[in-house]
């Protein structure tokens, strides 16, 4: 079992983790002029697995969870009173959700909320959290459970459909509905609407107050597909150009993982093995991060995406080559490439 733990946790930092057409030329064109990066003091080879903030600080999950007031650039490490790996994090603004695993691979739920970390609610038969979301007013969170099996709660209570599914492999991503994605299998509360089952699903993403897609869905594939509303049946997806890349003579499919919506129907999505994509929803255009001298943007594998709440900062937590962030306003960058 102890074995069966400790692959779920590998898994779940593997799968939570982008040809193009002329409408985002101009977003990452301004990039270009700017080779010059500024360099804070944090250790620039950590994988950020999560990244929160509330109303001060900012939260960072890299094994330790460390923090920085708003407005400072040095990091400290914070003691939320669990001991082990912290994997994962989410906010609503206020309170601060922290996932803890300890070296038997037995997890805990942590949560900051007036000044103070304490043990969080769990569902039943809970064991270890996976990725968490709060998302229109709604947390989500795909578990292990203490049966060997996964499951996703909302609001921290177990949702009966996903439970019904006694599902062996986990929950790699989730939106309400729920709509959620598992192995090579999409649902839409407990409804299959895969749109290709020879294609693993590791993501989705959501686009509220826009005029393009509202649903976008990740693909180990190379393909990020698009719905224009909930989806009811697996005809109700779209598929964008498949994206490839070469990198010393070999062709690969890129890798899709954490979505965000930085502006209405501007959307990042990160990837476990080429850096970063844009998608203009309202174009139905999808372009990679064009500055290769952002080596670990461009290349890298991008974990976990944060857009400040308060401005228009946006963090990139990416697997081995620590944090990014840059100002991201009108569908352009437009601050300079900071680490750490």
């Amino acid at each position: 079992m102890k074995h069966l733990i400790t692959s779920f946790v590998i898994l779940v930092a593997i799968l939570l983790i982008f040809s193009c057409t002329d409408g985002l030329t101009t977003i990452f064109e301004n990039i270009n002029n700017d080779v010059l990066i500024q360099d804070n003091a944090l250790d620039n080879e950590l994988n950020i697995m999560g990244i929160a903030q509330d109303a001060t600080s900012y939260y960072i999950a890299c094994g330790k969870l460390r923090t920085r007031l708003f407005g400072e650039a040095s990091w400290s490490n914070v003691d939320t009173g669990s001991s082990g790996i912290h994997n994962t994090l989410v906010s609503n603004g206020t309170d601060v959700y922290a996932g803890v695993v300890d070296d038997t691979g037995i997890g805990t739920l942590r949560v900051l909320s007036g000044g103070t970390w304490s043990p969080a609610a769990t569902p039943a038969n809970f064991q270890q959290a996976g990725r968490m979301k709060y998302i229109s007013g709604v947390y989500l969170m795909s578990y292990f459970k203490d049966d060997g099996t996964y499951s996703l709660a909302v609001n921290f209570t177990e949702n009966a459909t996903v439970n019904g599914l006694d599902l062996a492999t986990p929950v790699t991503d989730m939106l309400p509905g729920p709509i959620f994605t598992v192995g090579n299998t999409v649902y839409n509360n407990g409804t299959d609407v895969t749109p290709n089952t020879a294609y693993t699903y590791t993501s989705l993403g959501y686009n509220p107050g826009g005029t393009g897609p509202a649903y976008f869905l990740g693909t180990t594939n190379g393909v990020v597909y698009y719905s224009t509303a909930a989806p009811s049946a697996p005809g109700d997806w779209t598929a964008l150009p498949t994206q490839t890349f070469s990198l010393r003579g070999v062709t690969t499919n890129v890798r899709f993982g954490t979505f965000l919506q930085v502006e209405p129907d501007y959307m990042l999505v990160g990837t476990t093995n080429y850096g970063f994509f844009q998608i203009d929803a309202a174009a139905l255009a999808i372009d990679h991060f064009n500055d290769a001298s952002k080596y670990d943007l461009y290349y890298g594998g991008i974990e976990a995406i944060h857009k400040d709440t308060t401005n228009d900062t946006v963090f990139f937590g990416t697997m081995g080559s620590g944090l990014w962030y840059n100002t991201f306003v009108g569908g352009l960058w437009t601050g300079l490439w900071t680490r750490g």
